[in-house]
C-alpha cells in the first residue's frame, strides 16, 4: 500500500473511532429517556394547593396546610380534651366542617399518659402522619345542641406529648363528611422524625 493509501486508511479509522467515542459519550452521560405510552395514565389524587395556607410551629417543629379560608386561632381551651395536666395550645383550624386543634404538653404526668386511652375513649388503629405514628382514640360528645365525635392523634415527640385533635359534627349519630378536616389532619408532618 502507498503512503497515500496508508493515510486515508488512518483517517477514517479515526473518523470510525471518533463517531463512537462520541456515540458512548451521549449515551454515558445523556441516557434515552424511555417514552411513556400514551394509553398510561396518572390516577395520583394531588390536592389541589391553590387556595390553602400552610401554618408551621418552630418551637415544636411541626407544619400543616389547611385551606386558606378557615379561620386560625392560637388560643383555646383545654389544650387537649380530657387532659389530666396542663399543656399549651397551639392552633386551632375551624373549617364550615368542624374543626382541628394541635396542643402539646411537657408535663411528666401527660407525657406518661400521652399514648394511653382516656375515659369514654375508644381506641382505633394508629395513624402515620408524615414519619411519625400516633396512637388514635376518638369518643362522641353528646351535648345538647352540639353533638360531635371527637378524634384525637397523640405521639410523645421531643420530650413533649403533641395531640391533633379533630372535631365533627354528628348528624344522626354519624360524622357529616368532610375532607376538608381528613386533609388537615393528613397535612400534618413534624419537621424532623
Amino acid at each position: 500500500m502507498t503512503r497515500f493509501g496508508w493515510l486515508v486508511f488512518i483517517i477514517v479509522l479515526l473518523v470510525i473511532a471518533g463517531i463512537i467515542g462520541g456515540w458512548y459519550l451521549i449515551m454515558r452521560y445523556h441516557p434515552p429517556v424511555a417514552a411513556v405510552p400514551s394509553s398510561t395514565v396518572s390516577t395520583s389524587t394531588q390536592p389541589d394547593l391553590s387556595s390553602s395556607s400552610i401554618y408551621t410551629n418552630g418551637v415544636y417543629g411541626f407544619s400543616l396546610v389547611y385551606p386558606a379560608a378557615d379561620t386560625v386561632a392560637q388560643t383555646f381551651a383545654p389544650w387537649r380534651e380530657g387532659a389530666i395536666a396542663t399543656g399549651t395550645p397551639l392552633v386551632a383550624l375551624v373549617d364550615i366542617d368542624g374543626s382541628v386543634r394541635v396542643g402539646a404538653s411537657t408535663s411528666t404526668k401527660e407525657v406518661k399518659a400521652c399514648t394511653k386511652v382516656g375515659p369514654a375513649e375508644s381506641t382505633l388503629a394508629d395513624m402515620n402522619l408524615g414519619s411519625t405514628t400516633f396512637k388514635a382514640f376518638t369518643r362522641d360528645d353528646m351535648g345538647t345542641d352540639n353533638q360531635q365525635r371527637i378524634t384525637s392523634y397523640r405521639s410523645v415527640h421531643d420530650g413533649a406529648c403533641v395531640a391533633i385533635e379533630s372535631f365533627q359534627t354528628l348528624q344522626g349519630g354519624a360524622v357529616a363528611s368532610s375532607t376538608s378536616i381528613t386533609n388537615i389532619v393528613h397535612s400534618f408532618s413534624f419537621a424532623r422524625p
